[in-house]
């Protein structure tokens, strides 16, 4: 656990706690240019679910995106759920079908939401 001004960032497997609302956490992780990687936010129905998507690739030619599902945590703050996929286009062409990079990439993900939130 890292406390970092007024938030508190807890990471446990592929969720991260931070003590403040949703809606907050969900707009400063849409307001950062710090992802490397390229970011789904379709404003009216991401926030509306408090839903986001990230696609990367790695390996060659290989694609994957993790999912942010931002929600209440029973403590009043908020928890990201983050699940990875291989991403449309190469479920589409029956890429990645071991999945052995999605894991990596939803782990780097991670540690760049985490990086992120604790900047704050």
């Amino acid at each position: 656990m890292v406390i970092v001004g007024a938030y508190t960032v807890q990471r446990v497997g592929n969720q991260i706690f931070v003590n403040t609302d949703p809606k907050t956490v969900f707009e400063f992780l849409e307001r950062s240019t710090a992802w490397s990687w390229k970011t789904q936010f379709n404003r009216d129905m991401a926030l509306q679910n408090l839903s986001f998507e990230v696609q990367g690739s790695f390996f060659k030619d290989n694609s994957a995106a993790a999912t942010f599902d931002i929600s209440s945590s029973l403590d009043g703050g908020t928890v990201i759920a983050v699940s990875g996929d291989r991403g449309n286009l190469m479920g589409a062409l029956g890429g990645n079908v071991f999945n052995v990079g999605v894991k990596k990439f939803q782990n780097k993900v991670l540690d760049e939401a985490e990086r992120v939130l604790r900047s704050a």
